[in-house]
């Protein structure tokens, strides 16, 4: 599911210290722990499993793997092992409490490793320049990296050297030199330089 997952990995066991913006943070796990993309995710597995119980639950219903894309092809490899609808079940129920543990795991570690950054000015001046300067460049602007791009120039008034690292290569990494000469960011790395 998740395509960066090793490179974040090697990113993450370097000794530098490593920061993420409120923005950021917010993106992936919400405010509150029950938005964002994340725990979206995690959401949409839970409902599905509950639907592929129910199904299973019930007699001679075929599953429809379309009410479960999220896990469809892991569905399909445990039918076509041949295990009983109570295995199934069983193994429905196993998917989503490990899917758990890892998550609530990784947020853990996350929260541990990285020091969470708010911003404490609008910077207006920046944010109009990078809004002309991106698309007048031929890169597609997206407002929500803007902020991101901020949070980071906000950090640079305490941090020396902050290269910021992001596996967004259409709108910030594409945009790099653009950052770089308007902010205080020294350099933009795409995730992928960190892929093992």
């Amino acid at each position: 599911m998740d395509h960066w997952g090793s490179a974040a990995i090697v990113v993450m066991d370097t000794s530098d210290t490593k920061y993420t913006g409120r923005c950021v943070w917010e993106e992936c796990f919400g405010i509150d722990g029950t938005t964002g993309k994340a725990s979206t995710i995690l959401r949409k597995l839970r409902r599905q499993v509950r639907i592929l119980c129910t199904c299973l639950n019930q007699d001679n219903s075929e599953v429809n793997l379309d009410k479960v894309k999220l896990i469809a092809e892991l569905v399909t490899e445990v039918i076509e092992q041949g295990k009983t609808k109570e295995e199934m079940i069983d193994w429905a129920r196993k998917l989503q409490h490990n899917v758990e543990a890892c998550y609530n795991q990784s947020k853990a570690k996350l929260n541990e490793l990285l020091i969470t950054h708010t911003r404490k000015e609008g910077y207006g001046d920046i944010y109009a320049r990078l809004s002309t300067e991106i698309p007048n460049s031929g890169i597609q602007l997206d407002k929500d990296d803007l902020e991101i791009i901020l949070d980071a120039h906000d950090l640079t008034s305490s941090v020396d050297a902050l290269i910021l690292v992001t596996g967004d290569k259409e709108h910030i990494v594409d945009a790099a030199r653009i950052i770089c000469d308007i902010t205080g960011i020294c350099d933009v790395r795409y995730l992928a330089y960190y892929k093992p």
